[in-house]
């Protein structure tokens, strides 16, 4: 992982994993009594990768939550 400064980082540690995933902004419009949600274009490379290797993808943060099943 590429912190600022260029600095590499091999090893990351949670904190510095949720630092970089604040980094992801929200943009909600209200229109006809719902709420739509969309991302922005500049979410960097690296993000999309933290969330790819933990099982995600960046839907998880413009769908709504899904119902809670039982397996």
């Amino acid at each position: 992982m590429v912190l600022a400064g260029k600095r590499k980082l091999f090893r990351s540690t949670g904190q510095v994993l949720l630092k970089e995933l604040q980094e992801i902004k929200v943009i909600y419009i209200r229109q006809a009594g719902q709420v739509i949600r969309f991302l922005p274009d500049n979410i960097g490379d690296q993000t999309k990768r933290i969330l790819e290797l933990a099982g995600y993808d960046m839907s998880i943060y413009v769908t709504k939550k899904a119902e809670k099943t039982m397996i």
